[in-house]
């Protein structure tokens, strides 16, 4: 029988899964709909538009509480201790949540910036960084439990 700690444990860790999967899906309905308006913005060369601001805004808040939820829910530190030659790619992953952070903050603070396509740029480059850091976690938590599934070579 499994002890009822544990049972919670398991079970705290499936509702931690589902709450950041479907970060994930905001995630990327967000930038969908970020950078449809901004093509429209860029190619009705438009210099303000409020909705954009408050999508900016959206986004921002939705990455920073999925990173909170991630740090939180020890999801990352799990994989390494169940699998413990992640660690070192886990720690690098947790960090870059900072510097993820701290790129957005100044994205938002800017927008637009000199204009929306500048913003447009920018944050494409952030969203590239995103996809490969939340790609990269995936590949982790992928590793280190799917492996013992005999998918490790």
């Amino acid at each position: 029988m499994i002890p009822a700690s544990e049972d919670r444990n398991v079970e705290q860790a499936r509702v931690d899964s589902q709450a950041i999967t479907s970060d994930h899906l905001t995630l990327r309905r967000l930038m969908e709909r970020l950078n449809e308006m901004l093509g429209k913005l860029v190619a009705h060369d438009m210099s303000e538009e409020p909705e954009m601001l408050r999508l900016v805004a959206s986004f921002r808040d939705v990455v920073c509480t999925h990173f909170e939820r991630e740090e939180a829910s020890g999801v990352l530190e799990q994989a390494a201790e169940h699998e413990p030659r992640f660690s070192d790619r886990v720690d690098a992953l947790i960090a870059e949540h900072a510097k993820m952070r701290s790129a957005l903050e100044a994205l938002c603070e800017d927008a637009p910036g000199p204009s929306w396509g500048d913003f447009e740029v920018r944050f494409g480059a952030f969203c590239e960084t995103l996809g490969a850091h939340e790609q990269a976690e995936s590949e982790v938590l992928m590793g280190a439990y799917l492996d013992d599934l005999g998918g490790h070579n």
